[in-house]
């Protein structure tokens, strides 16, 4: 697969959307914090590909205004543990398949990563194949560093929006194969995700449309979300 330089020209594929997320960073494989994080990002877009049935992606070496941020510097981490006769793009999706296969379960190894140029500056992405699956994509084992949990097995996320939100099996149906903004499976959980992100800004928890045009703006909900919020809040 060739390194396609339009994922980070056009807003229409950089801008963060349920099948979308960027880093400015390209995480350290090699540190059990920074891995714990990729597997959060990784594990939150492979549900959604799962979800709608279209790939996602994860770019590195994008800033928060869209503009290319250069990864040399994250480099070093991948060219130290190079073997001769290895390119580094090879070290580093080879890095990406192992800590995938030890972390993840159902097994997630339809993926791509390219690492290329854009205006100059060293940028990369991973790009993340819809998977059929009977069960939802979860950690699949602890990770610790030292006496810290960072991670624990059976964890799950989704993207929602801008953000990737903890799948709560109590609330929802988390292996139901169906798109994960359908009322049958999230109603309750779409709620509580608006009644936390009121709490967070200190206004009461209510879900009326006057609340949440002004706590969260109605255009920066993804198009499904909107419609089904709407539909929760003729209910209530």
């Amino acid at each position: 697969m060739t390194f396609q330089v339009e994922h980070f020209t056009l807003p229409s594929h950089y801008e963060e959307t349920p099948l979308c997320d960027r880093k400015a960073n390209l995480p350290n494989l090699y540190r059990d914090d920074e891995k714990a994080e990729f597997l959060r990002d990784v594990i939150a877009l492979a549900n959604s590909a799962r979800s709608f049935g279209k790939p996602v992606r994860l770019l590195f070496g994008i800033d928060d205004h869209g503009k290319p941020a250069d990864l040399g510097d994250y480099l070093a981490p991948y060219a130290a543990h190079i073997s001769a006769g290895v390119q580094l793009p090879e070290k580093i999706r080879e890095q990406i398949g192992k800590t995938l296969a030890t972390y993840v379960k159902p097994e997630l190894s339809k993926f791509d990563f390219e690492l290329g140029e854009c205006e100059g500056k060293c940028v990369a992405y991973l790009l993340i194949h819809p998977v059929p699956s009977a069960k939802r994509f979860r950690v699949a084992r602890d990770l610790t560093s030292g006496k810290q949990q960072l991670l624990s097995a059976g964890q799950s996320w989704i993207r929602f929006g801008e953000h990737k939100e903890e799948v709560i099996s109590k609330l929802i149906d988390p292996d139901s194969p169906e798109e994960p903004y359908y009322e049958r499976n999230w109603r309750t959980y779409t709620r509580s995700l608006c009644q936390k992100w009121l709490l967070k800004w200190g206004q009461r928890p209510s879900l009326s449309k006057r609340h949440l045009r002004r706590s969260v703006g109605q255009q920066s909900l993804h198009r499904k979300q909107r419609i089904y919020l709407n539909r929760c809040w003729r209910r209530t």
